[in-house]
């Protein structure tokens, strides 16, 4: 620990998590004393005890809505309001997520805000095109934002957005197409259900999850681009897609959810890695114009109703460590003519 050096010292110490670490350094080696004091922003929430310790801080940190403001507020909410201890600060970071209305009202003015939501209420107020200002950064669309818009035929996404909230798109009929900008991590539950024009869609590199009926009903899709950092595809992901020709899953995906692809009935090619170890519930059920698949040696299980009703799958390749087929895996598959079985089935 003595051969840290007071810089680096200081460095480590930002990402200490109480106050009781920053206190502790101190008592370390002399060399570290005044390590708080050296400080001109609070690298943890402070109360109107903890603030002594950081006797430079110019800017102050909001890191939840509950912190200490010491005074400097701007939502009437705010609890720990204490206009007996204001102190004054050349700067305010507001890092916790504050809705569009509130940002817009002190854009200008001593604070900062670094998680702005445009949320369904502000789009009422503000309309339907995402602000964009170079006082106020929109980093998340909140849930149910555009919820319904079905007149909507397009719409701009800002780079700044990394975060799209739970049924942001459901429902927008004709909307033909949405450019996701690289930025994008995060989709909620539903967030693009029943786009009924969407055409194409390209899931941005930093997305690792596809959550829930995410593009569900999307009967126009035909193309969709998978992250490659992909890890999980969540049940009815593109329930019902009915346009989808084909879906190559990238090698990182270790979970594929009930039914996810369920209904796609012209999904004609489907590339599976070798990172699954099991086909969920109905996974690929109703894929009616599927001819072959090749289920990996990863997979040992392959649950009920995986491949219901496949009825023009021709070619079947089952993985050498099978071990369990679920009922009505392959009913309905009428056209089956070729099956290489491997493993040892044991239910």
């Amino acid at each position: 620990m003595s051969k840290i050096d007071v810089y680096h010292m200081m460095i480590v110490s930002k990402y200490f998590s109480t106050i009781y670490d920053f206190i502790s350094i101190e008592f370390v080696c002399k060399k570290y004393n005044g390590n708080m004091e050296k400080f001109h922003f609070n690298p943890i929430a402070l109360t109107n005890k903890t603030i002594k310790y950081f006797k430079s801080i110019e800017t102050l940190n909001l890191y939840t809505k509950n912190d200490e403001t010491f005074g400097s507020t701007f939502d009437s909410n705010n609890t720990k309001e204490n206009s007996f201890n204001k102190k004054e600060f050349y700067k305010v970071n507001v890092l916790y997520p504050v809705d569009y209305d509130k940002a817009y009202q002190h854009k200008i003015s001593t604070f900062v805000f670094r998680d702005v939501c445009y949320t369904k209420t502000n789009r009422i107020m503000f309309g339907d095109s995402i602000p964009c200002t170079n006082n106020i950064r929109i980093t998340r669309l909140g849930n149910d934002v555009y919820f319904g818009c079905d007149l909507m035929t397009s719409i701009h996404i800002p780079t700044t957005i990394s975060i799209i909230g739970n049924n942001a798109f459901n429902g927008c009929e004709k909307i033909s197409s949405i450019e996701l900008s690289e930025n994008v991590k995060n989709f909620g539950i539903n967030a693009f259900g029943m786009c009924l024009s969407l055409l194409e869609i390209k899931i941005p590199k930093l997305v690792k999850i596809i959550p829930k009926w995410c593009f569900a009903e999307c009967i126009k899709l035909s193309r969709v681009n998978l992250s490659e950092n992909l890890i999980e595809i969540g049940e009815e992901a593109f329930f019902n897609c009915h346009s989808l020709q084909s879906i190559k899953i990238p090698s990182g995906v270790s979970y594929i959810g009930q039914s996810a692809f369920n209904e796609c009935e012209k999904l004609s090619e489907i590339i599976l890695p070798k990172s699954i170890s099991d086909i969920s519930y109905g996974c690929f059920a109703g894929c009616s114009t599927l001819t072959k698949i090749a289920i990996p040696d990863t997979v040992s299980v392959i649950n009920s109703m995986s491949f219901f009703q496949c009825k023009n799958l021709q070619i079947l390749e089952l993985p050498k460590n099978l071990q369990v087929i679920g009922n009505e895996a392959f009913g309905g598959c009428t056209s089956l003519v070729s099956i290489t079985p491997y493993g040892t089935i044991i239910s």
